[in-house]
């Protein structure tokens, strides 16, 4: 499959093999990178699936493509056994897509603070949707003002902070914020399910705390991030005044009371052309555009009304055409199996395309396995002990010595 706009992940572990940037489709996040340290991006523009390339060499060949188009689907029982015996510089690699563009997402870091992604830090966070400069970054909110994450406390009263344990075992992904680019939605509030005791609280009932000076979460649907922004100032203003759209200036500071003193006109009072200094101040100030739920159909609005004044801006948009037009994101289809078949018809009907030598050997590695189960069980049956998670995977993890 080509590029298209679809689900991304990043690959750490190839990543660290490779020391090459990549990115790997949802299903060969699944099916090829199964025991990999997977980073979700969510959505990604014009993006080639890297896996069985170059990039990712050390991972050798994809297993769900096939060489020739000609050729049956691959059997994945097959494919792994193949690849799992096939020397890594025997296996014929594809070309990488040279369209892709990749960011520091792909390093599994995050925004312009350049971060790992924390899921118990209160902040916000959202996806650029033009992305011709930032890639489609994640963005705090604080560093679209110019803070800096952690700067203020935003947990309510009677809420108590998740412990270091707590934060470890909560890994190092963007699983819990809404899927950005399928309805725009930016309602990516994390949270942490912990109850206070003491207080009867539920940690993951509570809001963080908005930042004075940031749009409300209602209020907006999308953004354009100042990167974008300062690239296309002018088509960007013209956006800004048609659509009405709010703008949130980009001042680094550390303190919302340095940001507000950075963001006043300084006023001088040997100077007359103060209106002057002021507009300038404001232009010269990169800004994020946050865009509301019918941004869409207005910019469509613009288009056919076709004002002179609007011209640069029908020129970019007819260019990045995915700001008006419906972007759909790629989804895998669906299995084909049949939902009510059961475990065992399945794998008779998988097992019927393998060739019989394998099956053969297949059914007797099965039964041996399932003998030594069933010897390692006995005990826990025999004195009605309860069999744990760490147990069980001590068990497979021998028989895959």
């Amino acid at each position: 499959m080509g590029a298209c706009r679809q689900q991304v992940f990043a690959c750490m572990t190839c990543y660290e093999a490779n020391k090459k940037l990549s990115g790997v489709c949802y299903a060969c996040s699944i099916q090829c990178h199964t025991r990999h340290n997977i980073v979700e991006l969510f959505t990604k523009r014009d993006f080639t699936c890297d896996c069985g390339t170059t990039k990712m060499k050390s991972n050798g060949c994809c297993t769900l493509r096939s060489t020739l188009p000609s050729q049956d689907p691959p059997n994945k029982l097959i494919d792994l056994k193949k690849k799992k015996n096939m020397a890594s510089e025997d296996q014929i690699l594809d070309i990488p897509s040279s369209s892709n563009v990749y960011n520091d997402n792909y390093r599994n870091l995050f925004c312009d603070c350049k971060q790992p992604y924390n899921p118990l830090d209160d902040s916000n966070m959202f996806q650029c949707i033009f992305g011709d400069v930032c890639g489609e970054e994640w963005y705090h909110e604080e560093c679209i003002m110019g803070l800096r994450p952690g700067f203020m406390n935003r947990k309510p009263e009677n809420i108590t902070a998740p412990s270091k344990a707590e934060a470890e075992d909560d890994g190092n992904k963007l699983a819990s914020l809404s899927e950005p680019g399928m309805d725009f939605e930016t309602d990516n509030t994390l949270k942490k399910e912990e109850e206070d005791i003491s207080n009867n609280v539920d940690d993951s009932d509570y809001e963080i705390l908005p930042i004075p000076g940031f749009p409300l979460l209602d209020d907006f649907e999308t953004i354009i991030c100042w990167k974008c922004v300062e690239k296309y100032m002018p088509e960007m203003e013209i956006l800004a005044d048609e659509l009405k759209a709010q703008k949130v200036y980009f001042v680094r500071s550390e303190t919302l009371e340095e940001r507000d003193l950075k963001l006043a006109p300084h006023r001088d009072e040997n100077n007359d052309d103060d209106s002057k200094s002021k507009k300038r101040l404001k232009v010269d100030r990169p800004f994020t555009l946050f865009l509301t739920e019918d941004f869409k159909d207005q910019l469509i609005n613009i288009i056919k009304e076709n004002k002179p004044h609007t011209s640069k801006l029908i020129g970019l948009l007819r260019k990045n055409s995915f700001l008006y037009l419906d972007d759909p994101v790629y989804k895998p289809p669906e299995d084909t199996d049949d939902d009510n078949s059961s475990i065992f018809e399945l794998g008779l009907k998988n097992l019927s395309k393998i060739p019989t030598s394998d099956a053969i050997e297949g059914a007797q590695a099965y039964e041996k396995i399932k003998s030594k189960l069933t010897e390692f069980l006995k005990p826990f049956a025999e004195t009605n002990k309860i069999v744990t998670e760490d147990e069980v995977r001590g068990f497979f993890s021998k028989q895959m010595k």
